[in-house]
């Protein structure tokens, strides 16, 4: 499942070539054809109080388009082997996170990355509205790279947050096979909250069973079930570890990542609307929006 087609996505700023040496860097190691793609906004998708639509034209529109499709060219001839056959670009007139689903789907491409805007004062991410859109709607992997991520490539470490109480452990598999591709280590983490969080204290309806010895166990059994549910999936070559952490998911999240050193978050949204559109969960908002390190988002074919 590691990918074989990418697409990246890229409006072709300064800060968007950190996103792409990534890409490079991945498509390289893993012998993976990408496809650069710029959406060149239709004029009336853009401002039409800046033009007179009536008297614009195909002639504007022709060459305004091959402006951008020689601009698109010499930027990726800079960040990639003018010669080299794996990597293609197109320039797409559109909406733009329509024309990016949309494109994932019709050349079966196996990932998307896309660059998301950096960090607020407030260490908040701001996703910007083009990279949250193809978050949501897109049906395959995700990575995201803030332009202020602390990338490290290959991938050497990998966190994947699993919740044992789901049916479906997509994540799993495309996590080991990723390490198995860059002989990375994994970290399987399950997080449960804290019942006193909520006013509750478990221990006092147990009699003889102090509160030391209820967490104890609590997390002796989430170990066991988290570490039988990994079983089936890895193989003696694997090298991982499973965890169990109290509290905020997201947070805890992002504790375990700067701990053990992550350098990669494989996380699953499970979640879908009725309409069958992906939704983006509300750990993977804030562990996207707030993360240090690339965030693959996954999600059940």
């Amino acid at each position: 499942m590691a990918p074989r087609r990418i697409l990246f996505p890229t409006d072709l700023t300064k800060n968007s070539e950190r996103t792409a040496a990534l890409t490079r860097d991945i498509a390289t190691k893993l012998g993976a054809h990408v496809e650069v793609l710029h959406v060149l906004e239709s004029v009336t998708s853009i401002d039409s109080a800046l033009y007179n639509l009536d008297t614009i034209g195909a002639d504007f529109d022709a060459q305004r388009r091959l402006a951008c499709e020689q601009k698109v060219s010499g930027w990726v001839e800079s960040l990639w082997n003018a010669e080299d056959p794996t990597v293609e670009f197109s320039v797409i007139t559109g909406v733009p996170h329509e024309v990016i689903v949309r494109r994932a789907s019709e050349a079966d491409h196996d990932w998307i990355i896309v660059g998301t805007h950096g960090r607020t004062g407030l260490a908040r991410t701001i996703l910007g509205s083009v990279a949250e859109k193809v978050i949501r709607r897109a049906d395959r992997p995700v990575l995201t790279v803030a332009y202020q991520d602390e990338v490290t490539f290959p991938f050497r470490r990998i966190l994947v947050p699993v919740d044992v109480a789901m049916e479906s452990h997509f994540e799993i598999d495309v996590a080991l096979d990723l390490a198995r591709e860059l002989d990375a280590e994994l970290e399987f983490l399950h997080v449960w909250r804290d019942p006193e969080e909520f006013g509750v204290r478990m221990w006092e309806y147990l009699p003889g069973v102090s509160k030391e010895e209820f967490y104890a166990s609590a997390d002796e059994s989430i170990t066991r079930s988290l570490s039988a549910l990994i079983a089936p999936h890895v193989e003696p070559t694997d090298r991982y570890a499973v965890s169990v952490r109290r509290g905020n998911t997201s947070e805890q999240i992002r504790h375990v990542t700067a701990e053990q050193s992550c350098d990669l978050i494989v996380l699953s949204a499970h979640r879908r609307s009725k309409i069958g559109t992906a939704l983006f969960g509300s750990v993977s908002d804030r562990v996207v929006r707030t993360s240090k390190v690339p965030v693959l988002i996954v999600r059940e074919p």
